[in-house]
């Protein structure tokens, strides 16, 4: 059992809203059987933050379960009135590691299983996983970075598959004068000791530039043998660069 801070952002119009009265309901979801059941409902919020941020915190038990937690809000100003993000722990044999080659700020605040994007930069990360999935025989590999799992691939902060490319940025389909080449994702390694290179150029990064904070969600997936493997997760971080002049 370990007690975990959640926090959770309110916006309007993306701008960080303070001052507003927040409740948490929290789920617990059995990994054995996908029971469910409901273990807090409309608790009170434990602490604020700044931009609109605020907390939560509960002892969980991600070895046997799951948990859904939902903060809300029923001011009329805000841009979603319930923000629900899922907490989990995967298997032990699928750990990530990243090492980031964005700036030795950045690198320096990573912990293990984490990545970080600065905007209007190029970004360069490696993460490895110790999957023993045969990824030498998958038809597709992809990574994503969103800012919550109920969002759609299509409103991905980074979408790059390793053979099409850079697809999505910014929660949205690339455009021109962006295209596919401004994002890849490369595969090494072997059995249990995989890299994932994820490069993303500086004028996809400029996209970024409006979804700064941590938080974020990534994942690692593959295709192998008809059948859809998670790879690893990670947790991911937007910073925002000070120069917007690219190359």
């Amino acid at each position: 059992m370990t007690v975990k801070i959640i926090p959770a952002q309110f916006t309007a119009s993306r701008d960080g809203v303070d001052g507003l009265t927040v409740t948490w309901d929290i789920d617990r979801v059995t990994k054995a059987d996908s029971t469910t059941s409901a273990v807090v409902t409309d608790g009170a919020n434990a602490g604020t933050g700044r931009h609109g941020v605020y907390f939560y915190s509960y002892n969980m038990d991600l070895t046997l379960y799951d948990y859904l937690v939902t903060a809300k809000s029923i001011s009329p100003v805000v841009d979603m009135k319930e923000l629900t993000t899922v907490w989990t722990e995967y298997a032990s044999d699928v750990t990530v590691n990243s090492s980031v080659a964005v700036t030795a700020a950045n690198a320096a605040t990573l912990a293990a299983g984490n990545v970080a994007f600065l905007s209007y930069a190029h970004n360069s990360m490696v993460i490895t996983s110790t999957s023993t999935e045969d990824l030498s025989s998958a038809t597709k590999v992809w990574f994503a970075l969103k800012d919550s799992y109920l969002e759609t691939d299509a409103q991905s902060l980074i979408f790059i598959e390793k053979t099409a490319g850079l697809t999505h940025v910014g929660k949205s389909a690339i455009v021109s004068p962006i295209v596919s080449t401004d994002g890849s994702l490369t595969v090494g390694g072997s059995s249990g000791a995989w890299t994932f290179t994820i490069v993303l150029k500086s004028e996809a990064a400029a996209y970024l530039a409006d979804y700064a904070g941590s938080g974020k969600l990534g994942e690692v997936k593959a295709t192998i043998g008809g059948l859809d493997k998670v790879i690893g997760t990670v947790t991911g971080a937007i910073n925002s660069g000070v120069i917007r002049t690219t190359a």
